[in-house]
């Protein structure tokens, strides 16, 4: 294996792991109702500080994530379902892709709305990490 294969490797694993770690979180302050999949779907969500993978929901079920993580470009697919819509908790289930170390995650959507909204990430549907604020409009590159 070349030294660039290699590196690019442990880039995509280093991504994966921020991406999905769950670093715990006691805010069960946003549990006043979920966004409803209308507010979500069809469309593409931006981490307003450019660090995250973006996400898609479709409406028929099927997730996305994109990242160009040190110029590597990353694509995921899965499919996601509210696990429990009141409380704005989704699952998003048979994730594969390149450099995909999970194949499932829980995703917390809060404050919702057209064009905003918070998603912290969990791989046991109840440990959270810290809020993720998204937009639907891609960020300008720093």
């Amino acid at each position: 294996m070349t030294n660039k294969t290699y590196l690019k490797l442990i880039g995509i694993f280093i991504f994966s792991f921020i991406m999905f770690s769950s670093c715990s979180s006691d805010d069960d302050s946003n549990n006043d109702g979920g966004p409803g999949s209308s507010a979500i779907t069809d469309k593409w969500w931006y981490d307003s500080n450019n660090f995250a993978a973006d996400i898609y929901f479709n409406s028929n079920g099927n997730y996305e994530q994109y990242v160009d993580f040190a110029g590597l470009d990353a694509t995921s697919t899965g499919n996601w379902e509210w696990e429990d819509e009141s409380a704005g908790i989704i699952k998003v289930t048979d994730l594969t892709g390149s450099g995909q170390t999970l194949s499932e995650v829980f995703l917390k959507i809060s404050d919702a709305n057209d064009s905003s909204m918070t998603v912290q990430q969990s791989t046991n549907g109840e440990d959270f990490s810290i809020e993720v604020f998204y937009v639907d409009v891609e960020p300008e590159d720093n």
